[in-house]
């Protein structure tokens, strides 16, 4: 899995990272999908902007203050709160 997280964070945003610590997962089923969401902390090695991969349209660094004005994935601002990543009171309340 650490291959894996590296791998993918250098495909995604073209920056170098070493994998740290897993800081959680979530595991979400559909009638079509069954899916485990692994989250690392990551510490990132190149100085530069991060450049999006192939499957995204953009990939830029933000102010953590600034994360209530994203649209965020489903159940991505309730994972960040539960895990101490992001203080509650920068979510709306359907974060």
């Amino acid at each position: 899995m650490v291959a894996a997280v590296v791998r993918e964070f250098r495909e995604e945003t073209g920056l170098v990272a070493v994998c740290g610590p897993v800081i959680g997962w979530v595991e979400q089923m559909s009638a079509e999908h069954h899916l485990v969401i692994v989250d690392f902390q990551v510490t990132v090695l190149d100085d530069g902007p991060p450049v999006p991969g192939s499957d995204a349209d953009e990939a830029v660094w933000f102010p953590l203050a600034k994360v209530g004005a994203l649209q965020l994935a489903d159940g991505l601002g309730a994972f960040l709160t539960e895990h101490d990543l992001v203080p509650e009171y920068l979510l709306p309340l359907d974060g």
